[in-house]
């Protein structure tokens, strides 16, 4: 079964940052996609944090080719007013974690991929569960034992 998964900004910056915490999981994560595992998405939001985010650590060219080559293997999802919408209702305690939350069951994705569950706790909902790239990792390599 090839999953549809949702990486969210903090996902991608542990993946760009060698000294963040899940920086090795995520790095697995990115190998099983390369490999054609499952299939990623994420939002305009997540590329603009992102790049904002890295700007202190990587120069103008170097962030451009790390974009492009992220949505070379990651689809990008649009965001409309109504997710908007939606997001806010939650009264959540991060609203960009809840827009992004909101876009990924929108779409339908199977997993919302973060190293931050602990926000999330308060607006997760039983159609789209909230995991770490470890978790995710041992999830999908369980899943491919089981079809062998």
């Amino acid at each position: 079964m090839a999953y549809n998964i949702f990486l969210d900004t903090n996902f991608i910056i542990d993946f760009l940052d060698p000294l963040r915490a899940f920086h090795n999981d995520s790095n697995i994560l990115f190998k099983m996609l390369e490999e054609g595992k499952f299939k990623a998405y994420y939002s305009e939001s997540v590329v603009t944090t992102t790049a904002y985010v890295i700007r202190k650590d990587f120069s103008k060219n170097n962030i451009s080719e790390i974009m492009d080559n992220l949505n070379r293997q990651i689809i990008l999802l649009a965001c409309t007013a109504q997710y908007i919408k939606n997001a806010a209702s939650m009264l959540p305690p991060d609203f960009e974690d809840a827009l992004l939350y909101e876009i990924a069951r929108h779409h339908q994705m199977d997993y919302f991929i973060t190293s931050n569950i602990k926000d999330f706790r308060s607006i997760q909902r039983a159609d789209l569960p909230v995991m770490n790239a470890k978790n995710f990792n041992k999830l999908l390599l369980a899943s491919e034992s089981k079809t062998r």
